[in-house]
């Protein structure tokens, strides 16, 4: 059976990790090419943490950026989903994750932290989903942002349009709405056929951002984590 071609769209650094981890769940399965939509580039906007009482992180990517330039590990860290949360583990936190959108974040914030021991400092980019801090200020707790990188969006290379062009590519995973739009985009200018392609969607609001012309096949993950994507690769 030969390998199916899969395409891997998040930042490159953790489209590498992913790979690294199908490859060894599923040898020879997959063809896999990185094909980032975004790439993170940080800001110099300061980390304030004078009166924070805890962190709210809603990507994987607002993890790495704090941790490389804040030696702060005390504060809980309340997390969007699974994969952020392994993320905030991994760098030392006793992260949280809230299983779900920024509204789910903000209801389990709001039943988990006291206002009287801070504010909740959203660490994110300048492209965030949801409104966070309203969220938790109609439970009376404060919410500052810190909009510490800015997501900027990548154009395919010419070598995986040419895989989608030519049917050679059969997968594209998706982790984000944003990175749905952005596929969505890449697709309709290049006018690229996708009868035969496959998009994997980490969540259902992943898949409801995507719009493919004429419609492939999409599959939801069941949880929206890395094992949900896993499990979802593995069901093809």
């Amino acid at each position: 059976m030969s390998s199916r071609r899969l395409l891997l769209t998040r930042p490159i650094d953790q489209s590498r990790e992913f790979a690294a981890v199908i490859d060894r769940r599923f040898p020879g399965r997959f063809d896999i090419r990185c094909a980032p939509l975004l790439r993170i580039e940080p800001s110099d906007v300061p980390i304030e943490l004078d009166g924070i009482g805890a962190l709210a992180f809603t990507s994987a990517n607002g993890v790495m950026q704090f941790v490389r330039r804040a030696r702060e590990r005390s504060l809980p860290a309340y997390c969007v989903g699974k994969i952020t949360a392994e993320a905030a583990r991994n760098a030392g936190f006793r992260a949280y994750s809230a299983d779900g959108n920024v509204s789910a974040l903000g209801h389990m914030i709001a039943a988990r932290h006291d206002p009287q021991r801070g504010d909740v400092l959203h660490v994110r980019g300048t492209n965030a989903a949801g409104n966070l801090a309203g969220d938790l200020a109609a439970h009376g707790i404060a919410c500052r942002a810190a909009e510490i990188y800015t997501q900027v969006p990548c154009p395919l290379e010419t070598e995986i349009l040419a895989a989608l062009v030519s049917g050679e590519a059969h997968v594209v995973a998706l982790f984000s709405p944003r990175t749905a739009e952005q596929f969505d985009r890449e697709v309709a200018h290049a006018s690229i056929p996708v009868e035969g392609l496959c998009a994997v969607c980490l969540s259902p609001p992943v898949a409801s951002a995507l719009v493919l012309q004429p419609p492939g096949k999409i599959v939801v993950s069941g949880t929206p984590s890395r094992e949900g994507m896993i499990e979802a690769l593995a069901r093809l």
